[in-house]
């Protein structure tokens, strides 16, 4: 099983979807780590609907998702703009207690809704981590900014900062972009000087 669910893993993240599914059909006994294999692999590959297709066939089949899954099934609802799907999963998640002491999956859930243009859960669910880090807060930052919430996304980046989390090439990225959209120069000169 572990042999070829490496097989599985290689074909996926090359998208070779064919070979991945052959690999995936020809073990004797699937596991988590099988699902998780294909669901990661359309998901990098942007095939965001055939991921959640797996993610159902697998629980269909009595396997429960763990937080591997959830971290590329909240990908692929961001990428599809899926909120609805995306809150059904939200939900899943905290059920299982699975955000307790998880960053990474919190991380990925203020993704979700900031790709998701919904800011204001964005904002929640990182200001209920208990401990938010620089990817977190970039993540806020970014969605802000991609939403064109410019002036949010500039007041984000100063709490960040008062919180003593450092930014990041995405962080500064992201707000130079903010600055750049209301004109905004003198922030913007601030944030090169940093």
């Amino acid at each position: 099983i572990v042999l070829g669910n490496v097989l599985i893993d290689l074909y996926a993240k090359s998208g070779m979807f064919i070979r991945a599914e052959e690999a995936f059909n020809e073990l004797v006994i699937q596991d988590t780590v099988s699902w998780n294999s294909l669901i990661a692999g359309y998901t990098q590959h942007g095939q965001c609907h055939e991921a959640l297709n797996c993610f159902v066939k697998m629980q269909m089949q009595g396997f429960y998702p763990d937080a591997i899954t959830f971290l590329s099934i909240l990908k692929a609802c961001g990428a599809m703009r899926d909120i609805d799907k995306g809150k059904q999963i939200h939900g899943q998640i905290v059920n299982d207690g699975m955000l307790e002491n998880n960053i990474v999956l919190s991380n990925a859930l203020v993704d979700m809704y900031a790709k998701c243009g919904v800011m204001e859960t964005a904002k929640h669910v990182l200001g209920i981590l208990p401990m938010a880090n620089v990817v977190s807060w970039s993540a806020l930052i970014m969605g802000y900014t991609n939403q064109g919430q410019c002036v949010e996304a500039i007041d984000c980046f100063e709490q960040m900062k008062r919180d003593g989390v450092f930014p990041d090439a995405i962080a500064f990225t992201s707000i130079l972009k903010a600055c750049g959209r209301i004109g905004a120069i003198n922030k913007g000169k601030e944030i090169h000087d940093e």
